[in-house]
């Protein structure tokens, strides 16, 4: 006891021997105030809040971008990357804003995943005739069957139809991606 008497005292009570465990809860609460105050005072300066536009301004701005070409190192990926019908919006896909990727890519053939709004694939689709006819639409149409509201999916190697949204993950006979927008 009289050895940590000795000892120089730190703010908040603290003894310097790192024992940070043995600080008061009044003690922490005295830190986490003075911390939170620190925030909010950087928060309030009005330089960094004239340096910031407004939210609203950055998502217009990025949103305008949208519609040019990123240098690849800018180009952003789907996440999750979804499938969906013919009724589901497409673009970019994110947590908040749950969109069918229209930039799919595989990674088993290295082809562009093509999509047939208001069609599904017969069952006697196979790998083969895939390969022999995808892209061409016109070859391809003979295994296509008209079905409102669904999509039709397909690469040199694998095809899919769905109609409502579901994320690629849950389809693991699929080596699909986002190919970046």
């Amino acid at each position: 006891s009289k050895f940590l008497h000795n000892q120089p005292r730190h703010p908040h009570g603290s003894t310097g021997t790192g024992d940070v465990n043995k600080l008061s809860s009044q003690s922490r609460s005295a830190i986490n105030s003075e911390v939170d105050s620190m925030i909010n005072d950087i928060l309030d300066d009005d330089e960094v809040r004239c340096r910031m536009p407004p939210l609203s301004s950055r998502i217009l701005l990025n949103n305008a971008l949208d519609g040019f070409d990123r240098p690849d190192s800018a180009r952003r990926k789907c996440f999750p990357a979804l499938l969906g019908g013919s009724s589901t919006l497409m673009g970019l896909s994110n947590s908040l804003n749950k969109t069918v990727c229209d930039k799919l890519r595989c990674t088993g053939c290295d082809f562009n995943i093509l999509l047939f709004d208001n069609y599904v694939w017969s069952t006697k689709t196979d790998y083969l005739f895939l390969r022999n006819n995808a892209p061409d639409f016109d070859k391809l149409v003979v295994n296509l069957e008209s079905r409102a509201g669904h999509r039709a999916y397909c690469c040199q190697c694998s095809h899919h139809s769905e109609c409502n949204i579901i994320d690629i993950s849950k389809l693991p006979k699929l080596k699909w991606v986002c190919g970046k927008h």
